[in-house]
């Protein structure tokens, strides 16, 4: 988790963040995460999917093409 902070620069790493979140138990904490990576790197493929992902898992129907706002 240390690393994935360190590296907060990188959208890959927000994901990876977002996903540890998410694990955890804290969706509001793993969407903040999703959000920041995608404002890091609005084309990361990978961020939207993994949104879409959480999305459809934590029962929410806003749409994944829509860039999350942080909480």
């Amino acid at each position: 988790e240390a690393w994935l902070i360190a590296n907060a620069d990188r959208a890959e790493a927000l994901v990876e963040l977002a996903e540890l979140r998410r694990t955890a138990g804290d969706l509001v904490a793993a969407r903040a995460a999703f959000a920041r990576a995608l404002r890091r790197d609005d084309a990361s493929i990978v961020a939207y999917l993994n949104f879409a992902d959480h999305l459809r898992a934590s029962g929410d129907a806003t749409p994944a093409a829509t860039t999350p706002q942080a909480p």
